[in-house]
């Protein structure tokens, strides 16, 4: 406070003094224009001594007057100011200084409730768009019922495809007889029971201009299912067969008797007791190098039906609801659906699980089928973006399953090579 006081003072002498100075240039600059005046009045009288003298006193009564006011108006104007002006300065500047403080409550309430809005702005905008992203959507959901079995049937093909597999080799190297004089005759029996198979299953009398007809016991049931690939493998979605349970249908029949025509029709010949021991060890290094072969030739076509045997069924409901949603409604329509995904066990009188292949199938191609798809289109864009996604992950599927399929071209491209140079190499023997 003594400091402030002082300061006060100090600015009060600095104000009095400028104020004296300016009163002085004022009272010189009024001087000096009065005698200007009077001089000028005098000029026309020089010969008038009398006048000369008046004008004197006159201009020296002049000068005591204004020098006695400048004197008053010095001394009044610095108590006028310390009495009047200062104070009220004074007064002024505290209230200047002062009456801001209580509009700081204001302002601060004012900005706290601009922030306030702004937050609660945010937040409306945040929930509106988590509201509108995160909607669910019958189409996204569609994605994720319909390749809820996906894996597991995937598993089961390729279960199912080494099954056959092993069956093959099975067949060729006698896993399943014990008697020794059976090894010869193996090619033989194997012969005579798949002759009688072919009679009561796949025997059609029209065959070779009727010539079937005349042979004994020619009433196949399933005319050459055991040699039309189109009819048994390739038109179906999904195939009556899954070697996980004891079931035995006739698409199991069918295809085991296909693979039996086209692989291994001639069994060789196991019996290696005719040979020395020598030619018995090189005989067996090339019988099994050939097995070897038929295998990797044989794995492509058993991994066809494996993708097609039946799956695991965790999607039935949804596959079926999808195909009535794209086939017209009634009884006819019915049967095509259950033609096309579910084919009739005629055994058991059942439908079987949709294969991999019919799961794929739908959700490559026929889902996009739909009309539905495209109207589901026009739905938050979160929701397109999760589509577009499962759509991605599918061509993905569907990309790893043609690089499985190169994969096995490339080995029966390097097994031709192989074969080829084998060949070569014997002629230069």
């Amino acid at each position: 406070m003594n400091k402030t006081r002082t300061n006060i003072q100090t600015a009060q002498e600095k104000c009095t003094k400028i104020c004296k100075v300016f009163l002085c240039i004022m009272v010189l600059l009024c001087a000096s224009s009065f005698a200007s005046k009077a001089y000028a009045y005098c000029c026309p009288c020089v010969d008038c001594m009398t006048v000369s003298d008046m004008h004197s006193d006159t201009n020296d009564a002049l000068e005591d007057n204004l020098n006695d006011e400048f004197e008053e108006t010095m001394e009044w104007f610095p108590k006028f100011w310390g009495e009047n002006i200062f104070p009220a300065l004074k007064l002024m500047t505290m209230e200047a200084t002062t009456s801001a403080f209580p509009l700081q409550p204001i302002i601060g309430a004012f900005l706290d409730g601009v922030q306030l809005n702004k937050a609660i702005l945010e937040i409306q905008t945040m929930q509106a768009r988590i509201t509108r992203d995160q909607m669910p959507a019958v189409s996204m959901c569609r994605y994720a019922s319909l390749t809820k079995g996906l894996a597991a049937s995937q598993s089961k093909a390729r279960f199912n495809a080494s099954y056959l597999s092993k069956r093959s080799l099975e067949r060729q190297l006698g896993g399943n007889i014990t008697d020794e004089d059976q090894e010869y005759l193996d090619n033989i029996s194997d012969h005579y029971t798949r002759y009688d198979q072919f009679l009561s299953n796949y025997c059609d009398p029209q065959d070779f201009q009727n010539g079937l007809g005349v042979v004994n016991g020619c009433a196949g049931v399933r005319k050459n299912r055991d040699i039309n690939y189109n009819q048994l493998i390739d038109s179906p979605l999904t195939l009556n067969v899954d070697y996980t349970d004891s079931l035995v249908t006739e698409d199991e029949v069918d295809i085991l008797a296909m693979a039996s025509n086209l692989f291994s029709d001639e069994l060789i010949n196991r019996d290696f007791r005719q040979f020395t021991d020598e030619q018995r060890a090189n005989q067996f290094v090339q019988y099994r190098a050939l097995l070897a072969k038929r295998n990797v030739a044989e794995y492509s076509f058993n991994s066809i039906i494996g993708m097609k045997t039946a799956g695991s069924g965790a999607s039935n409901v949804q596959m079926d609801g999808l195909m009535r949603e794209l086939m017209p409604s009634g009884a006819q329509a019915d049967a095509e659906r259950q033609a096309l995904l579910f084919p009739k066990i005629a055994a058991a009188g059942a439908n079987p699980n949709p294969s991999y292949y019919a799961q794929m199938e739908l959700l490559t191609q026929k889902l996009f089928q739909d009309v539905s798809f495209y109207t589901n289109l026009y739905d938050n864009p979160a929701n397109v973006e999760r589509q577009y996604a499962a759509m991605q992950a599918l061509g993905l599927m569907q990309r790893r399953d043609a690089y499985e399929s190169m994969v096995r071209s490339e080995l029966l491209a390097s097994l031709l090579v192989e074969m080829d140079v084998a060949e070569k190499q014997k002629e230069l023997q």
